[in-house]
């Protein structure tokens, strides 16, 4: 997809492709895969959403949608 999806939320922010051939939504299902809970689940998306925005990645805005559609979604609970 060319956007990053989080459960049924389309976050309209850039699906970039990294050297290691993952994307952010890659990145988001492994995390979903490995969560122990909802709030490990927000948590660890939230972690990648500041490492990616330090990395001038995303902007912050898009680092608020993919946080908030963590914690808007069904993953983990």
């Amino acid at each position: 997809r060319p956007t990053v999806v989080i459960g049924a939320t389309d976050t309209a922010v850039p699906n970039t492709l990294f050297s290691t051939g993952y994307t952010i939504s890659d990145k988001i299902t492994v995390i979903a895969a490995s969560a122990k809970n909802h709030g490990d689940f927000v948590s660890a998306v939230t972690q990648l959403a500041t490492d990616l925005r330090q990395q001038g990645i995303i902007t912050n805005k898009q680092k608020a949608d993919l946080v908030s559609a963590a914690a808007n979604s069904d993953i983990g609970k």
